[in-house]
């Protein structure tokens, strides 16, 4: 499916890699590929990917090599401090643009590809998510409403399918509604342009 749509190509070719090309073993889309194939298959082994790296399936999957040579290969999938250098590297203010594009985008080829669907009206969906933290994590405040602290993102899904289409971290003690519009505006009018001519808005953020 990775390879039909071209999702880890299409995003590693926009995202801007600070690393010596000098000192690259893993390639961007090998590095996106590991991380969101271990996603796909338990968000618990996200963060602990490398530990796949004695499966000989993942392996194939991941690597940019072809045919079995990775199998020998006791390096072929990127280490745990090579993929958390990987996440904040995508964290950068040059990526982050590039990675909610993504989101979008990554939407559009789905209901394209999808046989026999066709919206002819579409509904983004605006919500907060309040993620509590146990901690001081930079970034996190308490919220009076919630009654804990943490982050509150602010995330938009296409009402349709449930792909995501837009999210952004933000601190623990915003408004509900805080950023709602201007994350709103350009949405719409992608969707318009890419999904349907008609769009409607639902959601807690919305007012």
């Amino acid at each position: 499916m990775d390879e039909r749509l071209g999702l880890t190509t299409s995003l590693a070719s926009k995202l801007v890699d600070e690393r010596s090309p000098m000192r690259v073993q893993h390639s961007l889309t090998q590095m996106l590929r590991t991380a969101t194939y271990a996603m796909a298959i338990d968000s618990a082994q996200a963060a602990a990917a490398a530990d796949m790296g004695d499966d000989a399936v993942f392996k194939i999957a991941t690597c940019d090599k072809k045919g079995l040579s990775m199998l020998d290969d006791d390096a072929a999938v990127a280490s745990q401090p090579t993929l958390s250098r990987l996440f904040a590297q995508l964290s950068s203010e040059e990526n982050l643009p590039h990675l909610r594009t993504a989101l979008f985008d990554s939407a559009v080829k789905a209901v394209h590809a999808a046989e026999g669907q066709e919206l002819g009206q579409v509904t983004l969906d605006i919500d907060s998510y309040p993620i509590p933290v146990h901690g001081h994590q930079a970034g996190s405040e308490h919220n009076g409403y919630y009654r804990t602290r943490g982050f509150h993102p602010l995330g938009v899904m296409l009402g349709e399918t449930g792909h995501w289409l837009d999210l952004k971290l933000r601190s623990g003690n915003v408004h509900t509604a805080s950023g709602a519009k201007e994350m709103l505006e350009p949405l719409i009018d992608r969707a318009r342009v890419d999904l349907s001519d008609n769009v409607f808005v639902r959601g807690d953020a919305a007012g």
